[in-house]
Order: C-alpha cells, then structure tokens, then sequence
C-alpha cells in the first residue's frame, strides 16, 4: 500500500509542481522563470544536445542501448536480480531517448529499418554467443532472410 501512496504523491506533485511554482513567486512582473528551467527550454537543450550527433550515431546509440536492455531482461529471467530489471528498463528508456531525435532530421522508415537492422543482429549475437541459444534450419532461414531484407530496404532508400 506504500508504494500505491508513494505514486499518488509522486504524480500529484508533477501535475502541480508548475501551480505551485507560480504561487511561490512574487505576483509583479518581473521576468522570473523560477528555480527551473521550463520544460520548453529543457526540450531545446535535449534537441540541440543531440542535433549535434549525427543521424547515424544516434541510431547506433539507440540500437546499443536496447541490446543492452534486452541483455538486462534476458539476464533478470535467468537470475531473478532486480538490478537487471533496473537496467533493462534504463536501456529501453536510452533507445527511446536517442531514437526519437533521429525523426526530426530523416524519415520514420528509414530510421526504423537501421535501428532494426542493427538491434536484430545483436539480439541474435548475444542469444547465439553469450545464452548458447539454439535456432532450428527454419528459424536460421528466417532470421537470414529477415536481415537480408532490411539490408536491402537501408541500401535502397
């Protein structure tokens, strides 16, 4: 029941925070954003921040961290830690942060075909090599021809 008072809390507070933020201040006019930035400039930060990173890097950054989260949810199933849990959630969350910039500057289609691409050849190097996991005849052909195929939908943007 704590964790239930602790997320009603939690969420009261973030959806209020910028009511209470206002009362705190003085009500002339001066030209006071408060004790934080607004989340308008946070946006701009986080998008200038990574606009400099090309679109590439990006999409690498992003596969890299959901291969990591997917290595952190394959290793939570084996062991039951919850720092694993912990970190899968983390690297979910860092695929999903540097991913989404990448639509600003090319196209979902593109974008997402390179990330699967790259995501998809990890996920089976880390099955095949670090969980000795096995494929059957059918399954090899599939994954084969499921990379060979976004191999030439990246090529032949």
């Amino acid at each position: 029941m704590k964790w239930l008072s602790f997320w009603v809390i939690f969420w009261y507070g973030f959806r209020y925070a910028r009511i209470a933020q206002l009362v705190e201040h003085s009500t002339d006019t001066r030209k006071v954003l408060g004790s934080n930035p607004s989340a308008r400039t946070m946006l701009n930060i986080y998008l200038s921040l990574l606009g400099k990173v090309p679109v590439v890097g990006l999409i690498l950054l992003a596969a890299t961290s959901v291969i990591v989260g997917d290595f952190s949810a394959k290793m939570w199933s084996v062991n039951n830690k919850k720092e694993f849990l912990f970190l899968a959630f983390f690297g979910y969350f860092l695929s999903a942060f540097f991913y989404i910039p990448t639509l600003l500057r090319q196209g979902l289609i593109i974008t997402s075909i390179a990330w699967g691409l790259l995501s998809t050849l990890g996920f089976v190097a880390i099955g095949l090599l670090i969980f000795k996991e096995t494929l059957s005849i059918a399954q090899i052909i599939a994954v084969t021809l499921g990379v060979v195929s976004l191999l030439i939908l990246t090529i032949f943007e």
